[in-house]
């Protein structure tokens, strides 16, 4: 039974990031609730995973922490994508963050794509 939590907490991290995109689209807000559930569960899933890189998911957590103040101070990023963002940080850690930005990066392009196009 143990061994099913760290599945069933990665469904519920992968249903958090479903709902926040559904909250982004419909309203431009991710509720606060879904980034602190995604960290939650993180951290959920590091204690019950032998070997979990806990420095590695730290770092991760702080540098997108970084990352995220400065281009919300730009203007750049709303807060709750900054937050969405350090959240997932808790998950993919420092070998997952290149990775990471580059589908967000890519996934805002598709975006903002579909956007310009729909309000033609």
């Amino acid at each position: 039974m143990i061994a099913l939590l760290p599945t069933a907490l990665a469904c519920v991290a992968l249903a958090c990031l479903v709902a926040a995109a559904i909250a982004d689209i419909r309203a431009y807000e991710i509720p606060d609730g879904l980034s602190i559930t995604l960290l939650v569960t993180a951290i959920g899933f590091g204690a019950l995973t032998p070997g979990f890189h806990w420095l590695s998911h730290l770092a991760a957590v702080v540098l997108m922490f970084a990352i995220g103040l400065l281009l919300f101070a730009r203007g750049w990023m709303g807060g709750g994508d900054v937050k969405l963002l350090v959240a997932i940080a808790g998950w993919t850690g420092l070998a997952g963050l290149v990775g990471q930005l580059t589908a967000v990066a890519l996934a805002g392009g598709v975006l903002a794509l579909v956007l310009i196009i729909a309000r033609r």
